[in-house]
């Protein structure tokens, strides 16, 4: 079992793990970039959604500033909005609205 397959599962794993660390840091560096645009530069903002949050269909509105450890872990229902500074740092898989 790889060190991702059992922090999703909720089991003790290592975070210095290699493809966790870079999961982490691409994570990061997405919400930072997220975090730079204005409101008025939605297209831009929905396509680092996209790389951030690859399971969810129908992406968010995210008041910026956002925080993601992983953002891969993290699930966006239909119609989901969230206002500034929330922090998303669950390791196992997390979902905000509707799925």
């Amino acid at each position: 079992m790889t060190e991702r397959e059992k922090m999703i599962s909720g089991k003790l794993y290592d975070p210095t793990d290699k493809e966790l660390e870079q999961l982490r840091l691409n994570a990061r560096k997405l919400a930072r970039k997220y975090n730079l645009t204005d409101e008025d530069q939605q297209e831009e903002q929905m396509q680092i959604l996209r790389q951030l949050l690859p399971a969810t269909e129908e992406l968010p509105y995210l008041q910026a500033p956002v925080y993601f450890d992983y953002g891969c872990n993290t699930f966006f229902g239909k119609f989901s909005s969230v206002n500034f500074n929330i922090i998303y740092s669950k390791n196992s898989p997390s979902s905000t609205g509707g799925r």
